[in-house]
């Protein structure tokens, strides 16, 4: 939570100085990318949108392959859900980026419990990334879920996630 604390203003910031177009309605672009909405219900959908995509593709990031395969991985993964910077962080420091860190469990998705508007550019999302076995895949449950706050912003009339925190 302190992490979650000391980087919010810093990503406010960041990302209040950058230019954004907020018009038209909720559209998912040829990229994937979700464009942003006029109304603020059509924001908070976009922003828990990604976070639900983004979720899904943590599985596929394997953070103890070679490094040319993670860097790839996180391209072909993330690099239509998060921003440049964040993206760039990841690949200059796997280690930090979420994603798979052992062959069971593994990150299966995120479930969102709280979209939190901070301003017409910005949502803070609440979840919890839950890991799954071959067990759990096979007769129900989870086999672990710890909770996660994720920044999504409005960067050029795309929602992205500018930043990730574990609990």
């Amino acid at each position: 939570m302190k992490k979650f604390l000391a980087l919010l203003p810093f990503t406010l910031f960041l990302f209040a100085c950058s230019g954004t177009n907020t018009t038209g309605d909720l559209t998912q672009t040829g990229s994937g990318e979700i464009a942003a909405g006029s109304g603020s219900v059509a924001d908070e959908t976009a922003a828990k949108q990604i976070v639900i995509e983004f979720g899904t593709k943590m599985k596929a990031v394997s953070l103890l392959a070679g490094s040319g395969t993670v860097l790839k991985a996180m391209d072909d993964n993330y690099g239509n859900l998060v921003t440049p910077d964040l993206l760039s962080a990841w690949k200059s420091k796997p280690s930090i980026a979420p994603g798979r860190m052992t062959s069971s469990p593994w990150p299966d998705h995120i479930n969102v419990t709280a979209v939190t508007p901070m301003d017409d550019q910005t949502m803070i999302v609440s979840g919890n990334v839950v890991e799954m076995t071959s067990e759990e895949v096979a007769h129900g449950g989870y086999a672990n879920m710890y909770p996660v706050r994720i920044v999504v912003v409005n960067q050029n009339g795309a929602w992205r996630i500018a930043a990730f925190m574990k609990q």
